[in-house]
């Protein structure tokens, strides 16, 4: 009898051990199981992103509208070689992205030896599309950039402007344009040009104003910020320092910020500048820059990836797609900030 009731207990015992075995067995499988990868996206195109200049930030908007524009028209964009660990130059770059293969190139530069590999991929039948600054003879099949002549009559026109504000408790207003030593040629001398003629043509500012033009070195790490801080050091001893500074770059605009609250100079000199990163906006907001043009930078990086699709897809291209600049005062981020 006590035999008899012992026998269904141990059957009991060893069916309910099965069970939790086996509910464990399904647990532990489901919580372990290798997630079934996403078949690796496969592209239309591959192209290579390259940028000489040491302005990254802008570059970067410049690289990321580029890189959205791709994903949306299935074309891969790289910001070519960036992430390895060997730093190469933009020439070393190009030269890399002509030996991968790629199926085109968007670049910005400038150098001889950066003209020198864009040749090379002209050579190796890689079509390139340049941004910011052109050079036909490089054999790129688009340029895309803002024109120089609008860009000049914005910053002249906020040169006006405030000059003839310095005007209401001075007799004379004096200005400095700031612009790379490398910065040369056709589009940098009809930007600095426009400028001069857009406030020479004031009648208001007749024979008040005085406009003077420097190169600033900025090859090397804080090469800006020296010769800036060096130009508004030797004015200051002198007497001379600009009541208005326009900076031609945003690395210049970020040197003359720095070079004015440095030196003190705060109230004493104000700043036309280029591009808005969060330095720049502060200081905009602080009034020690009065306003800062601007390149639409999203735009000018999509522009470049439809130039380079139609090109490969057809054969053909507009040679120049026009990029928007426009300016940014305390007055727009003031209304942004309410929006």
């Amino acid at each position: 009898m006590k035999k008899q009731k012992i026998v269904p207990l141990v059957i009991l015992m060893i069916a309910t051990a099965v069970i939790g075995a086996v509910l464990f067995k399904i647990q532990y499988d489901y919580r372990t199981k290798t997630e079934d990868k996403e078949p690796e996206k496969t592209y239309d195109a591959y192209y290579a992103f390259i940028s000489e200049s040491d302005d990254e930030a802008f570059w970067q908007e410049v690289y990321n509208g580029a890189f959205l524009t791709g994903e949306e028209t299935n074309i891969c964009i790289e910001d070519f070689a960036s992430e390895l660990k060997t730093r190469y130059n933009a020439a070393e770059r190009i030269r890399l992205a002509v030996w991968s293969g790629v199926d085109g190139i968007i670049a910005e530069g400038k150098s001889t030896a950066f003209t020198k590999a864009l040749e090379e991929a002209r050579d190796a039948g890689i079509p390139v599309v340049l941004v910011g600054t052109d050079d036909v003879d490089t054999g790129r099949v688009s340029f895309v950039g803002a024109s120089r002549y609008d860009m000049g009559q914005l910053y002249g026109k906020q040169a006006a402007e405030l000059s003839k504000s310095i005007l209401n408790r001075q007799d004379k207003v004096s200005i400095l344009i700031l612009s790379g030593q490398d910065e040369t040629g056709t589009a940098q001398d009809l930007l600095i040009n426009t400028i001069r003629d857009s406030l020479s043509s004031d009648e208001d500012l007749t024979r008040r104003i005085s406009i003077e033009t420097t190169g600033v070195t900025t090859t090397g790490t804080f090469a800006s910020q020296e010769a800036v801080t060096e130009i508004l050091f030797e004015s200051e001893n002198e007497q001379t320092v600009p009541d208005i500074i326009i900076a031609l770059t945003g690395e210049l605009t970020n040197s003359a910020y720095q070079g004015i609250l440095d030196l003190n100079l705060t109230g004493q000199c104000s700043i036309i500048g280029y591009y808005a990163n969060d330095t720049i906006l502060e200081a905009i907001e602080n009034e020690n820059v009065y306003s800062t043009v601007m390149i639409d930078a999203d735009e000018m990086g999509s522009l470049s990836v439809q130039a380079l699709k139609e090109y490969t897809e057809s054969g053909y291209v507009s040679e120049y797609y026009a990029v928007d600049s426009s300016v940014l005062t305390k007055e727009d981020i003031e209304t942004e900030d309410t929006d």
